[in-house]
């Protein structure tokens, strides 16, 4: 039996409030795996701010992706640490960890992915992006009729919903 966990989590640092948090595990029948985490994580920053996060790949068969957003506004920035550690001894491990950072007030923002690797039989794969707003998509939505500030909350909604399940976003919004 295959175990699938998935954390749906989004925290608006300023107010220090969990607008949704879910964890789920199902167990199915799925040779291939022995387990799946799904992690998808998504922040507004609007003071100086670190986040670390860890996983650790213990076991084999284990198929781990981890998708962190963060917005930075207003007198926001962020240090991202994320580890990932795949222990030696284990096989047939996927481990994916995708880092992005919307940037709308020209702070200085670090990402530092570190994965430190022991084993040979691991796919490993981290991706790591920082950008302001796409200067083309505003332009379409205000053509549209959008005025600038609704614009840009629209953007900004639509970089940190993407990595969530239907289920969260009626939630949140």
């Amino acid at each position: 039996k295959v175990r699938h966990s998935t954390l749906q989590l989004l925290k608006i640092q300023q107010s220090g409030f969990y607008l949704a948090a879910r964890w789920e595990e199902k167990q199915e029948e799925k040779a291939e795996l022995d387990s799946e985490f799904i992690g998808n994580i998504a922040y507004v920053i609007t003071e100086n701010s670190k986040i670390f996060i860890q996983t650790n790949m213990n076991g084999s068969n284990i198929n781990n992706i981890l998708k962190t957003k963060c917005i930075t506004q207003d007198k926001g920035s962020v240090d991202i640490q994320v580890d990932g550690n795949v222990l030696e001894n284990t096989i047939n491990n996927i481990m994916q960890e995708d880092v992005r950072i919307l940037n709308l007030n020209n702070f200085e923002n670090k990402i530092k992915p570190n994965m430190l690797v022991s084993s040979n039989e691991v796919q490993a794969d981290h991706f790591t992006t920082m950008s302001g707003i796409n200067s083309d998509e505003l332009f379409y939505l205000k053509a549209k009729g959008l005025d600038n500030e609704t614009a840009t909350k629209l953007l900004e909604k639509g970089f940190v919903l993407e990595i969530f399940n239907d289920e969260i976003k009626k939630k949140i919004f």
